[in-house]
């Protein structure tokens, strides 16, 4: 069994759901869902079952929970007696983010990030479109969503709120009928190119697309 499946299905047994393991883990709730199915199937036994007050988890299930709280514990003491005895870290650490969030908030952290690891070569790609992780694009991705993919685990950092804005006069206008809408969408990544299709017809913001 990968510790990777054991942290997923430890989430769901301490949290209680799969929504509330989903949030936890910073993933989508069927993925939750789905990993631990698959982890029954490799076990060939049921984790989990419903009862009358919803789902709780099966003698098995009991039992893994205990196991993987064991290997956690072990990890976390490995860590916190080695974690500091090698100093001299080093290699190669290549890191995507989108332009709005490198060139802002995360330039200062990777500036002390250096200076802390001289050693570790930090590659910085800077660019609106998702890297394939999966591929080795990259080591570590930072992107703006609120639902990371299926085969995806990642953490939340920060939230990020958007607005639309438009005059006070457009949008009497628009209210009263005598104008129709027209949007300026931003280009600064998937998340708001998508966003921006969703929220408005295709039509109206064609060839209007700037870069933040």
């Amino acid at each position: 069994m990968q510790w990777d499946d054991a942290r997923v299905f430890l989430a769901y047994a301490r949290e209680g759901s799969f929504n509330n393991a989903a949030k936890r883990l910073g993933v989508r709730h069927s993925t939750v869902s789905r990993r631990i199915h698959l982890l029954e199937d490799k076990l060939g036994t049921k984790l989990i079952e419903r009862s009358s007050s919803g789902y709780i988890l099966t003698t098995a299930g009991e039992e893994l929970r205990k196991s993987a709280s064991r290997m956690e514990n072990e990890l976390l003491a490995f860590e916190a007696t080695r974690g500091g005895e090698n100093d001299d870290v080093s290699g190669q650490l290549h890191v995507t983010a989108v332009a709005n969030m490198a060139s802002t908030i995360l330039m200062p952290l990777f500036a002390r990030f250096s200076k802390a690891h001289p050693n570790i070569d930090l590659r910085l790609e800077v660019t609106n479109d998702s890297v394939r992780l999966a591929e080795r694009d990259a080591d570590v991705a930072l992107r703006q969503t609120n639902s990371p993919g299926e085969t995806l685990i990642g953490t939340r950092l920060t939230t990020v709120a958007s607005s639309v804005y438009g005059s006070e006069a457009y949008c009497a206008e628009v209210t009263a009928g005598r104008s129709a809408e027209k949007w300026i969408g931003v280009d600064c990544c998937e998340y708001h190119r998508t966003w921006t299709k969703q929220a408005c017809s295709q039509e109206s913001y064609a060839q209007k697309l700037v870069t933040a």
